[in-house]
């Protein structure tokens, strides 16, 4: 199963948050924050790898500051045990996702739709040539959801690879059946991940994962110390949002 942590995050960190930052970060990590030029930026990965922490940890059973990784240039990182669990960390500015799923590989990716002018403007270096013509034959809004959707796909697939964007996006291109998405990939000839796409406080996301089908998923909410379980419906239709219950 897929479980689908998500933070909204606030503009500041409190004492809790610094606090976690000193106790539960390795040294990677807190060099890591502390090499953001912007105070936003640095928020950001702190508030995504608490998150990140606080999901593994509860998946595993784990302390969150119990929990090492290994981290090799152009790789997501990893756990260093042999768990058998993934999981994939997005952002946006108002927004920390983490996606945890147990022998699989997954790949998650969340986009604002405040984005889409800045991916209009680079959509050849996004879109492959059979995307760009579905897109352009569509009108607006759903010329702007349908580039969301590409990209949070191409995100999530790319990082459930493991390459990010080492592989251009505009080299794999996805299609749009009834109840499926569909995949081709330039450079790999399996076909074996599977894919969701849907929307989550005003922010697209995708999910790809290689394992197990991404057909039910979990949603915890961290606000003011505590998490709050929520409830997400899915479905396997492409077009159907995924509402909170």
């Amino acid at each position: 199963m897929i479980e689908v942590w998500y933070w909204q995050m606030h503009d500041f960190l409190t004492s809790k948050h610094r606090y976690c930052l000193a106790e539960w970060f390795d040294r990677g990590e807190r060099d890591r924050a502390c090499s953001f030029r912007f105070e936003l930026d640095r928020d950001r990965y702190v508030m995504a790898h608490i998150l990140c922490r606080l999901a593994l940890g509860n998946r595993l059973g784990l302390r969150p500051e119990a929990l090492t990784f290994r981290r090799v240039a152009g790789r997501k990182p990893c756990l260093t045990n042999d768990s058998g669990v993934d999981f994939s960390i997005s952002t946006t500015p108002r927004l920390a996702a983490v996606a945890v799923a147990d022998g699989a590989i997954i790949g998650l990716d969340i986009e604002c739709r405040q984005h889409v002018e800045m991916m209009q403007e680079v959509s050849t270096l996004i879109l492959s040539d059979q995307e760009r013509q579905d897109v352009e034959a569509l009108n607006e809004p759903d010329r702007a959801t349908r580039l969301l959707r590409l990209w949070t796909l191409k995100e999530a697939y790319l990082k459930a690879k493991g390459t990010g964007l080492a592989i251009p996006p505009n080299l794999v291109s996805f299609a749009f059946a009834t109840e499926t998405i569909t995949c081709r990939d330039g450079t790999d000839d399996r076909h074996d991940f599977t894919f969701q796409t849907g929307t989550c406080l005003q922010a697209h996301f995708a999910i790809a994962s290689r394992g197990l089908p991404a057909s039910s998923a979990r949603s915890f909410e961290f606000e003011r110390g505590c998490f709050r379980k929520l409830n997400i419906t899915t479905s396997a239709a492409p077009d159907e949002r995924l509402p909170l219950v």
